[in-house]
C-alpha cells in the first residue's frame, strides 16, 4: 500500500475509482483536493460521471469530475430519485387549502438536468421504488 496524503478536519467524504470528494466544518467542499465550493450544505456524492452536491440556496450543482465544469440547476436532486434515466425533484413545499403539506413535482432530465415537465403536486412525501412513484401521505396525532 502506499501513503499519499492525511486530510483533517474531514466532516464527510465520499470515493468514486479515482475521485475523492471531502468537506470541512467550515462548509467548504473539495474535489480532489480542490476546493470546489465554499457555501455547501449536504451531499458531496457521486452520480455517474458528476459529483453532486447541495448548497445553500435550494439548488444542486453537478460537477464533472473529467472537466471540473460545474452545472447548476434549480432543484433539489437525489440519487434515490432517479427514474428511469432522469429524476424526480421538488423545489417548493407549502400548505394547500386543506392545510396538509403539498410540493410540487418536477420531472427533470440527467443527461442535461434540464426540466421535462411538471407533474401533479404531491401530498406529503415520495419516494421511487423500481418503476413506481410510491407517495406518502402521513397523518399524525397529538395527544
Amino acid at each position: 500500500m502506499k501513503f499519499i496524503m492525511i486530510i483533517k478536519n474531514v466532516e464527510e467524504y465520499n470515493v468514486k475509482n479515482e475521485s475523492l470528494s471531502y468537506s470541512n466544518i467550515k462548509g467548504e467542499l473539495f474535489l480532489n483536493d480542490k476546493l470546489i465550493d465554499d457555501n455547501y450544505q449536504f451531499s458531496g456524492m457521486f452520480f455517474e460521471n458528476y459529483l453532486y452536491y447541495h448548497p445553500k440556496n435550494n439548488t444542486t450543482n453537478f460537477v464533472d469530475l473529467k472537466t471540473n465544469k460545474k452545472k447548476v440547476t434549480n432543484c433539489i436532486f437525489y440519487k434515490k430519485n432517479e427514474f428511469e434515466g432522469d429524476f424526480l425533484t421538488s423545489k417548493k413545499n407549502f400548505k394547500n387549502a386543506n392545510n396538509e403539506w403539498e410540493s410540487d413535482l418536477f420531472l427533470y432530465s440527467t443527461s442535461n438536468f434540464s426540466e421535462i415537465k411538471q407533474l401533479p403536486n404531491v401530498i406529503g412525501g415520495f419516494y421511487r421504488h423500481k418503476n413506481f412513484l410510491i407517495q406518502i401521505k402521513i397523518k399524525r396525532r397529538y395527544l
